[in-house]
């Protein structure tokens, strides 16, 4: 049985033993980079995967795009390796990891915020945006009070949350402040007449105490 394969040998042509030579070095060298990959996954804050996510390694050229399912697969080269997640309504991620020898890592999930469609002030629950109207006063004129500044009109949005979550999108990071107010009846004195006219307003009752604190460190586009 020995000889009889020893004598099939010559039997295949020179240029076949080429190719196959060329296809065990070629399996060889794949499977030396197929090492150097990094695995992830990337969620919406929900906790829902979230494709089309653009996942890049700064300064190397490699990247992918996550799948149906949220997942990502990325060559990186050994040492630092900044992973930056990009896709379009949502805040951008960078994830910093430090891999000395190349060889399969797994990532930590990466969850991402989606942005208001316009710039504002938003009473986030459950993860859904509701616009705040900004007020401004008007100038009115009155026959006993004279020119006066107020509020036509109040626009609320309520919520039974003690501890209600408000998200500011590009907006300065400077300045935050919130207050309770309450109605009140005020005292106004015509300018003209001198006369004393009660009316009622919305009056700022106490300051709310805040803490601003940016959501997306990259961007910094959510407060």
């Amino acid at each position: 049985m020995r000889e009889s394969v020893r004598n099939l040998w010559p039997l295949y042509p020179k240029s076949s033993c080429i190719v196959l030579g060329l296809l065990a070095v070629a399996v060889f060298v794949l499977g030396g980079c197929g090492g150097a990959v990094i695995d992830g996954a990337v969620t919406d804050v929900r906790g829902e995967p979230l494709p089309g996510v653009v996942v890049e390694v700064e300064e190397t050229g490699y990247q992918d795009v996550t799948n149906a399912l949220g997942e990502y697969r990325v060559r990186y080269a050994p040492g630092e390796a900044n992973l930056r997640y990009l896709k379009t309504g949502f805040t951008s991620g960078l994830l910093r990891m430090e891999v000395e020898e190349p060889r399969p890592v797994q990532a930590r999930p990466v969850a991402l915020w989606p942005l208001p469609p316009q710039k504002g002030v938003y009473l986030c629950e459950s993860y859904r945006y509701r616009s705040t109207a900004a007020v401004e006063p008007q100038r009115f004129d009155s026959d006993n009070l004279g020119v006066v500044y107020g509020i036509e009109s109040w626009q609320a949005v309520h919520t039974r949350n003690d501890s209600p979550l408000l998200i500011a999108h590009r907006l300065p990071a400077h300045g935050l402040q919130a207050h309770r107010i309450e109605m009140t009846e005020l005292f106004v004195e015509s300018p003209r007449s001198g006369e004393t006219t009660i009316i009622e307003a919305w009056t700022k009752a106490r300051e709310a105490p805040t803490e601003g604190v940016h959501i997306d460190d990259e961007g910094q586009l959510l407060q």
